[in-house]
């Protein structure tokens, strides 16, 4: 699977590249982890100290991919539901 977010170092700025443009850069399960992942990294090394977060291809974003991430989030809420039911 091709790197759904490109990370560049630039003296002390961390360039977060969503890189989705076929789908205008909808953010699915694993964008979602990998920019985690490079935000973890602008907080982990103490040489940068920004984050620039931008788009490659033409939209920043289309949000996220409802046909992916849209059953994780029912389901976790479903869960949660039940959990704050169970508890009263």
């Amino acid at each position: 699977m091709p790197d759904r977010v490109t990370v560049d170092a630039d003296g002390h700025v961390l360039l977060i590249g969503v890189n989705r443009p076929e789908k205008r850069n909808a953010f699915d399960l694993a964008t979602i982890e990998q920019l985690a992942a490079a935000y973890d990294r602008l907080g982990a090394e103490d040489e940068l100290r920004v984050g620039v977060l931008f788009a490659h291809g033409d939209h920043f974003s289309a949000g996220l991919d409802l046909s992916e991430v849209g059953p994780v989030v029912a389901e976790r809420s479903a869960s949660g539901v039940s959990r704050s039911r169970s508890r009263s």
